[in-house]
C-alpha cells in the first residue's frame, strides 16, 4: 500500500521525476509473488489508485545494496533492513519517524533552498531523521512510530492504515523531490 501511494503521489504532484524516481516493496515475511490482500486494493481503489498489479518480494541484501533509503513500517523490520546493509550504507528508517523529519525539513527553509537534487534532499533529510531516532533511543518507540501491519484485519483497519501512512509519505515526497508540484 505505501508503495502505491507513494507512486500515486509522484505521478499526482511530480509528474516530472515519474519514471526518474523509483519506489518498490519488499517484506521480511512476504511470500514471494503473491498479490495484495483484497481488502487492501479495494482500500486503496478506494483513494483511486490501483495496486492489483502488485506482487510481494522479500528483502534481501542485493535490494538494500541498489536502493537509496530504506523505510519500513516496523521497528523488527528495521532490524532486518539493518541487518543487510554494508556498513550502514543505506538508510533505513520506520516510515513515520522519516515523516516526522520530513515536517521539520519541510519548515527549515534554508536548509530546503540548499538542496538541489533529491540525493542532496536526502542526505538532509537522514541526518534530521538520525536526530529524530537518537531522541528516541532507549524509549519505547513503537507507540510512536510504528505502522501494524492490517493482514487479516477488516477492510476498515486497511482504510485507517492508509490514513496513517498518506500524510508521511507525501510529506517525504515533498521533502525529497521539491516543495513544488510539477
Amino acid at each position: 500500500m505505501a508503495e502505491g501511494i507513494a507512486c500515486a503521489g509522484i505521478e499526482r504532484d511530480f509528474p516530472g521525476q515519474v519514471g526518474r524516481v523509483e519506489v518498490s516493496s519488499a517484506g521480511t515475511g512476504a511470500l514471494l509473488g503473491n498479490p495484495p490482500a483484497r481488502d487492501a486494493v479495494e482500500a486503496m481503489q478506494a483513494r483511486g489508485v490501483d495496486i492489483s498489479g502488485h506482487r510481494a518480494r522479500s528483502i534481501s541484501e542485493p535490494v538494500v545494496a541498489a536502493s537509496d533509503l530504506v523505510l519500513t513500517m516496523e521497528e523488527e523490520q528495521s532490524a532486518v533492513a539493518k541487518s543487510l546493509t554494508r556498513a550502514g550504507d543505506t538508510p533505513v528508517f520506520l516510515l513515520l519517524e522519516l515523516g516526522e523529519a520530513a515536517q521539520k525539513y519541510l519548515n527549515d527553509s534554508a536548509v530546503m533552498t540548499a538542496a538541489d537534487c533529491p540525493l542532496e534532499r536526502l542526505a538532509g533529510l537522514v541526518r534530521l531523521a538520525s536526530s529524530v531516532e537518537r531522541k528516541h533511543r532507549g524509549r519505547q518507540r513503537s507507540n510512536l512510530y510504528e505502522v501494524a501491519d492490517p493482514i487479516g484485519m477488516p477492510r476498515e483497519e486497511y482504510e485507517r492504515i492508509i490514513d496513517v501512512m498518506v500524510g508521511p509519505i507525501n510529506d517525504i515526497l515533498r521533502a525529497l523531490l521539491g516543495q513544488n508540484a510539477g
